[in-house]
């Protein structure tokens, strides 16, 4: 008997991300690989000491992908300047390229770190993001977390990606 969902995540996610193909997406300097656990497709992306995991969610409509992130210090390895906004430049060409394949890509960011919830709701995240919606959930005894959403679609092609027509 096959099993649905690795069916689903085969048709849906894994082929049009092979190896080849977020080589092409992604920046050179930015080490990835490619991981499935049970329901979740996984593609790790660090560079300098930060390490951060896309995970693809599946989702029952067809043609709609779920994401999200998590982002960790590796502290042993050496900082480098940019590492957080290069890391989530890498985020927004997968999840654009997830939509062109797929029509829709729903991302949420959450994080109850501070730093990352500057960065998101009024640093660099908010200008490469422009989040859709941005929401702080408070408990008591326990750090607010900031969880951000953005939706990505298939992107039109331009007009000048077709042959021209003749004018009168």
């Amino acid at each position: 008997m096959i099993d649905r969902g690795i069916e689903y995540r085969q048709k849906i996610i894994v082929i049009p991300f092979a190896n080849e193909e977020l080589s092409e997406i992604i920046d050179s300097e930015v080490a990835f690989n490619i991981r499935v656990d049970r329901d979740t497709v996984i593609i790790e992306l660090s560079f300098g000491s930060k390490k951060l995991l896309f995970k693809i969610y599946e989702t029952s409509n067809q043609g709609e992908i779920n994401v999200g992130t998590w982002l960790e210090n590796v502290d042993l390895l050496k900082k480098q300047t940019g590492e957080t906004t290069l890391l989530y430049q890498q985020v927004k060409k997968i999840c654009q390229a997830l939509a062109d394949k797929n029509e829709i890509v729903n991302y949420t960011l959450s994080t109850a770190n501070p730093s990352l919830q500057y960065w998101a709701e009024k640093g660099k995240g908010l200008e490469l993001f422009n989040w859709d919606t941005t929401e702080y959930f408070i408990e008591e005894n326990l750090p607010s977390v900031l969880t951000c959403k953005k939706i990505f679609l298939k992107q039109q092609q331009d007009s000048h990606d077709f042959p021209p027509t003749a004018t009168n």
